[in-house]
């Protein structure tokens, strides 16, 4: 079977196509946060933030209409010691939002994204919400 043409793309068009993604990754995170200091001492604590939910994909695939979309935020702090210390801070880098504090979700007004930070108000790991994941064809799917 001959190699797929897609594999000799121009480097400028793989460049460009790299670009996009980039660009949609980015406009996820910035209707999340008005200011990225939060993220950048995450960064500097040698945390890597992830959000993840079954939807990221059609968020992705809307240019100027938002769809409403439920995802959690994960930090990767299993000991639980940066997100106590910075909390506060990640709070105050959201955009407006109102915070649930029985569900511990973050509902952002401007964008329909409802964010489960349980990973933040919480100390240690904890598993994934059901919200986040679901069964079909008895397959776990995120």
């Amino acid at each position: 079977m001959p190699p797929s043409p897609l594999i000799h793309l121009c480097p400028v068009f793989q460049r460009r196509l790299q670009k996009v993604k980039q660009d949609k990754h980015r406009r996820l995170w910035d209707n999340i946060f008005h200011d990225r200091a939060w993220l950048n001492h995450a960064a500097d604590a040698g945390l890597n933030p992830a959000l993840i939910s079954p939807c990221l994909d059609v968020y992705y695939s809307y240019q100027h209409q938002f769809k409403p979309i439920y995802v959690y935020i994960s930090t990767g702090d299993t000991a639980g010691d940066f997100t106590t210390k910075m909390q506060d801070l990640f709070f105050q880098c959201l955009m407006p939002h109102s915070y649930q504090d029985s569900t511990r979700e973050v509902r952002l007004h401007e964008c329909g994204i409802t964010l489960d930070v349980s990973d933040i108000v919480t100390e240690g790991i904890e598993l994934v919400p059901n919200k986040v994941l679901s069964q079909r064809r008895h397959r776990l799917r995120s």
